[in-house]
């Protein structure tokens, strides 16, 4: 451009459209024609879309459409001479069908290209709305189906305990004991027998971008008429609890059930101008900031840092109380790294 800046475009291509072209080459050069083209394929990436079906979502692409070129075509120009030997002699051996089987076993290998289960076609598109910036938070609607929710649960229910929170310098179990008044437990996808939370946690690493390896335990928890969680942070502020090696940047929720009324989760100083509300704040309120209403299968992802990876106090967040109903929520906290006990 005249101003003197540069654009750059990357081009992404697989190996066996790359082959396919190598192929292509050398039979130009060496027969003067383009060779049998009666079962090239053409590998075209299919777009993700967000809630509206019109932009890119920030998942990856994941699927490939196959289109077969009809051998009827009268514009493309064939030589029988030219049959699966020489195609695999200049392929080095590998005809286009091998390497697209190749291509395929690849794929399948990878544990975040294989479809759930349940048919879950999140491969190609996964639904979700952005609700802020501060903290940068995401809801994926209908994330997990009301069956793999209820077997969550039931794995959950016969454990479940008072739930425990991680002390402060200068806090005491007694000066404590209102701020977290749920039960739950911990479950890894393991311990849960009927694949629900394995193909939750699989998604998730979709969603996320970031490796199951690098979250802890799911902290299933269970929220009952009067039971709330005050606003807290989920990362772990080394001046409070001192070094860290390993620090909480992300949250995934996953509500498992839909209580009658009650229950959102709050962020009381979400958006860019809200972290003047910390002035004089009330962390047993839920009055200020955003409220998110739990629906069973809905998820929720929330970042407790900037891009930069520095601490973002809006991520500030609390439980409110359930006022009529039940409320059960899968939590994932997300470390910076990989998260070994």
């Amino acid at each position: 451009m005249g101003d003197g800046t540069t654009y750059r475009k990357s081009l992404s291509i697989s190996k066996a459209s790359l082959l396919a072209v190598i192929c292509f080459l050398i039979g130009f050069v060496t027969r003067g024609n383009l060779g049998d083209l009666s079962s090239t394929k053409m590998i075209l990436p299919t777009t993700q879309k967000d809630v509206d079906g019109e932009d890119p979502s920030p998942g990856a692409l994941r699927n490939a459409q196959v289109i077969e070129i009809d051998d009827d075509d009268d514009s493309v120009h064939k030589d029988d001479d030219l049959g699966e030997k020489d195609v695999k002699n200049l392929a080095g051996g590998v005809t286009e069908e091998e390497m697209e089987e190749e291509k395929l076993n690849s794929e399948d290998s990878n544990a975040l290209d294989k479809v759930g289960a349940l048919g879950d076609e999140y491969l190609t598109e996964l639904k979700f709305q952005l609700l802020s910036t501060a903290p940068r938070s995401v809801m994926y609607r209908n994330f997990a189906s009301d069956a793999d929710c209820d077997a969550i649960v039931e794995a959950a229910r016969s454990r479940l305990h008072k739930s425990g929170l991680a002390l402060k310098r200068g806090e005491t179990l007694e000066t404590t004991k209102n701020i977290r008044t749920s039960s739950g437990t911990f479950l890894t996808s393991k311990m849960e027998q009927s694949g629900a939370l394995k193909r939750v946690e699989e998604k998730m690493a979709r969603a996320t971008h970031i490796p199951a390896t690098h979250g802890e335990a799911y902290n299933i928890l269970r929220y009952e008429i009067g039971q709330k969680y005050d606003s807290h942070y989920d990362m772990f502020d080394p001046s409070q609890y001192g070094p860290q090696r390993s620090q909480r940047v992300a949250s995934f929720l996953l509500y498992l059930t839909t209580p009658d009324e009650g229950g959102e989760t709050v962020f009381p100083l979400e958006g860019q101008n809200g972290l003047y509300r910390l002035r004089g704040i009330d962390y047993t309120s839920c009055e200020a900031g955003l409220k998110v209403k739990p629906r069973k299968g809905d998820a929720l992802l929330f970042w407790s840092v900037h891009p930069n990876n520095t601490f973002d106090r809006s991520s500030l967040h609390g439980g409110c109380p359930v006022i009529s109903g039940t409320k059960f929520v899968a939590t994932k906290w997300i470390h910076d790294n990989r998260w070994t006990l």
